[in-house]
């Protein structure tokens, strides 16, 4: 395990960040971006799935700074602005599904979704760095 720790710590500053919006956008602005199933899933499941994927996003970015920064565990203001930055980040994409003509509407729903997960990953950040980070 420490080997693939040590692995993922030494990949290129804000990698991890670049690919997971990458993806984050993908997902949120591509008109279909997964396959029609059959899967039967609850009412509000896309707002869950909006949750982990800013959740996940801002956990991204306090690792990509704990990892450029060669840090443990980061302080209340990195989280801070993490968070800021993974919720502006959140707006932007309902903004731009409201202003594009793909298929893909805004809904303000979803990007209160997108702060709650923000928060509520940033609140155990700190904990998930201390599987993430390499023990020296």
């Amino acid at each position: 395990m420490n080997k693939l720790r040590n692995l993922l710590y030494k990949a290129p500053a804000y990698l991890y960040t670049e690919i997971v919006l990458v993806i984050i956008m993908y997902l949120t602005l591509y008109p279909h971006p997964l396959p029609e199933n059959d899967i039967k899933w609850w009412e509000h499941t896309d707002k869950v799935v909006h949750a982990i994927m800013f959740g996940v996003f801002n956990i991204t970015c306090i690792y990509d700074y704990a990892r450029k920064f060669k840090v443990a565990t980061v302080d209340k203001e990195t989280i801070l602005k993490t968070s800021t930055i993974s919720i502006a980040v959140g707006g932007s994409i309902e903004i731009v599904q409201t202003c594009m003509e793909l298929g893909r509407s805004g809904d303000w729903a979803d990007f209160d979704a997108d702060i709650i997960g923000v928060i509520l990953f940033a609140l155990i950040s700190n904990r998930i760095l201390s599987f993430l980070v390499p023990r020296r």
